[in-house]
């Protein structure tokens, strides 16, 4: 029995001394925060808008025999994004647009412009922006029918254009 006595007060002695100590690990260290500079306090100012328009004129060659009535749908889709390294800021922006028309002849000419005002902050040391764009080209039946399309990035497409300015890319497609 006397073994068990021991036993208990060396786990009330344990118990004891590690409740004494709880308050000890709850407390936490103060530290003084340094002082943040002015421009730190501010909140970031939104950039002026980069304006522009991104014209995308497909040539369509038509070598498959479309009934009458067919329509073409020409699609363009951009994404502009910004990444600041500094901050982990992530802007990211969308723009599409489609145009239609009759299918007759050969061939089709399809101009599908995109106007756009984008408040992204000008590329810097710590600023990434990027511009991507995809195409599709896609012929229908007056019914709906989808007879044939054709899809694919915008090349020369990379950075921002300058602002105020018009971009125009041609896109050649045989369907």
């Amino acid at each position: 029995m006397r073994i068990l006595s021991i036993a208990a007060l060396g786990a009330l002695a344990v118990g004891t001394l590690l409740s004494g100590t709880r308050p000890a690990l709850a407390q936490s260290e103060v530290r003084e925060m340094p002082e943040a500079s002015p421009d730190q306090l501010q909140p970031e100012l939104t950039p002026a808008p980069t304006t522009g328009i991104i014209e995308v004129i497909f040539t369509i060659t038509l070598k498959t025999a479309f009934p009458a009535g067919s329509s073409v749908a020409c699609f363009v889709s951009l994404d502009a994004d910004s990444l600041n390294s500094g901050t982990g800021a992530l802007i990211g922006l969308h723009e599409g647009n489609v145009e239609f028309l009759k299918t007759t002849g050969t061939t089709a000419t399809c101009t599908v412009s995109i106007p756009y005002s984008w408040p992204l902050p000008a590329s810097s040391a710590t600023v990434t922006t990027l511009l991507a764009g995809s195409y599709q080209a896609v012929v229908a039946t007056s019914t709906g029918t989808l007879e044939r399309s054709s899809r694919g990035d915008l090349t020369g497409l990379s950075k921002i254009p300058a602002t105020g300015t018009t971009t125009k890319i041609s896109v050649p497609i045989t369907l």
